[in-house]
């Protein structure tokens, strides 16, 4: 359909110079804008000043195609022109941009040489217009040297609602698959949560054995305990029942009970010891599953937070690209996927993107559709390397 249009456009271009083009005209205009097809919608190239000639070669409805002067820039596709500047197809397109999105204004044939801007930015090549190029101009701030032609015949209506049709599908169909995609990480982000939640549980089951162990291991020191202090009274009970034995005995007596009596503190110390220790390694083994148990839950919660951070359908990934001396007020940068596709124009007055021009990133942010854009606008909110 596009194809369609353009052709009937050259046709018109055609009959105007069949009737009387080219002719020569003034900017009138402080600055008057070069368009790379008749319409405010369609992209910049350049600028005329007031009281440029311009030569004009044709005529839209209130839009003058004139020839463009050699300051103009252009984008090629990095594969149809070599390293010298050579054209390597027959045909080729020049963009307004670095990407197809773009307006296509004018071709080059085979052989042509044209000059080049800058190295190659995302398998495309910046260079300068030739002298045949042609773009357009809004026909209220020329001033023509001789009257103007009658406007020509309008294009068919149809087939212009019929484009407009399918580039809203187009754009439909990659609405849904970001959207799918968006609900494919979710599902991965949901599945790390559930890992994270098995390793919480496992901590938590080593810190309630740990903690049994503890029990225990009080429970047998209140054991041993009572049975010295048993063990202490029966000694004293034996030093009171010598009283009764008669003084030849008494004496070895005494001091068998008090052997029994220090073998007595020194097993109480001794389990005391061990107590001590046990207590201490129990602590320890309560320090460290409190420790993890910390450490998971900041994992958690940063693997929430990250979720709720990069979710739903207003989440991009790809490598940014500048848009140079094409950069507006409203897009400043694009973004390209895996297949170096173009997907959205990015803009940010927050974030310094040219920070993060060539790489792969994540971001998300604000999306709208500006009239009669080819592909969305992102307000950037947030963005990270991927």
């Amino acid at each position: 359909m596009k194809k369609m249009l353009f052709t009937l456009l050259c046709a018109t271009v055609t009959l105007f110079a069949a009737d009387g083009w080219p002719r020569q005209g003034t900017v009138t205009g402080k600055e008057l804008t070069i368009r790379a097809q008749p319409g405010v919608h369609f992209e910049s190239l350049g600028n005329f000043r007031r009281g440029e000639t311009v030569t004009i070669v044709g005529q839209k409805d209130n839009w003058f195609e004139v020839q463009l002067p050699d300051r103009i820039e252009a984008w090629v596709a990095a594969d149809a022109i070599d390293e010298n500047g050579e054209i390597l197809q027959d045909k080729c397109p020049l963009y307004a941009g670095p990407g197809i999105m773009f307006a296509n204004f004018a071709q080059v044939p085979r052989g042509t040489k044209l000059q080049l801007v800058a190295s190659e930015i995302a398998k495309w090549r910046l260079v300068k217009v030739p002298p045949t190029a042609t773009a357009w101009v809004n026909s209220a701030f020329v001033q023509l040297d001789e009257p103007q032609e009658p406007e020509p015949p309008q294009p068919d209506p149809a087939e212009e609602a019929e484009a407009r049709r399918q580039e809203a599908e187009a754009k439909l169909e990659e609405a849904q698959n970001a959207a799918k995609a968006a609900q494919e990480k979710q599902q991965e982000a949901e599945k790390a949560l559930e890992a994270s939640l098995a390793k919480l549980a496992a901590v938590e089951e080593a810190a309630k054995v740990a903690e049994q162990k503890r029990q225990e291991a009080e429970q047998l020191l209140k054991e041993n305990t009572e049975k010295a202090d048993a063990a202490a009274r029966a000694a004293e009970l034996a030093i009171l029942k010598q009283n009764e034995i008669t003084t030849e005995n008494k004496n070895a007596e005494v001091q068998q009970a008090q052997n029994a009596l220090n073998d007595l503190k020194k097993q109480i110390e001794e389990l005391h010891a061990q107590m001590e220790e046990n207590q201490k390694n129990a602590d320890g083994k309560v320090a460290e599953a409190e420790a993890s148990l910390k450490k998971l839950q900041e994992e958690i919660d940063a693997k929430k937070a990250e979720r709720q951070r990069f979710e739903g359908p207003e989440v991009f990934e790809g490598v940014v690209v500048g848009l140079g001396v094409k950069a507006t007020s409203s897009a400043s940068h694009i973004l390209y996927n895996a297949e170096n596709k173009p997907v959205c124009f990015l803009f940010s007055n927050r974030i310094p993107l040219n920070q993060w021009l060539n790489m792969r990133v994540k971001l998300s942010g604000n999306i709208q559709q500006p009239e009669g854009w080819k592909m969305p606008l992102v307000h950037v909110t947030d963005i990270i390397i991927q």
